[in-house]
């Protein structure tokens, strides 16, 4: 049997300063490393295909949560950042392509997504952070929007 393996570890660098924002992104680091580690032991496709859905739609209603917060609070640079989530939305939607074909996707995922959290979440996103905190507008006074989106 295959020892799990954590392709990202979560710490104080993926945070962004905002408390719901950083838990999602958490939640999905921690779910990609599951989902990994699943691709490495499962053999059920269609099993292999509701894993990665889940992921997919986690990963896409945060995309839209983040750019209602966005919005909300005047960030000046949404129409980039909800550019490079289209991108990132293409990437996945042409990995699941594959996936619904049979074909593993694991190597590609690893090295897609170390490098997306590395450039996206701690440079990216924490332009949001940096552009909430010069405004003061930090938690617990930053109430984010929900938004929800599927696949």
């Amino acid at each position: 049997m295959n020892e799990p393996i954590v392709a990202v570890a979560w710490d104080d660098c993926h945070r962004i300063g905002l408390d719901e924002i950083d838990r999602e992104h958490e939640w999905i680091v921690n779910d990609f490393n599951t989902m990994i580690n699943e691709f490495r032991t499962v053999t059920d496709r269609r099993l292999i295909e509701k894993i990665f859905d889940g992921f997919v739609n986690a990963t896409v209603s945060h995309f839209a949560h983040e750019e209602a917060s966005m919005i909300q609070y005047g960030f000046d640079d949404v129409e980039t950042h909800r550019n490079s989530h289209a991108l990132y939305c293409g990437h996945l939607a042409r990995l699941r392509i594959k996936v619904y074909a049979g074909i593993d996707v694991t190597d590609a995922l690893l090295d897609f997504f170390t490098s997306w959290t590395t450039i996206h979440i701690t440079k990216t996103d924490q332009k949001f952070g940096d552009f909430l905190k010069a405004r003061k507008l930090t938690d617990p006074q930053v109430k984010i929007l929900t938004a929800t989106t599927t696949w």
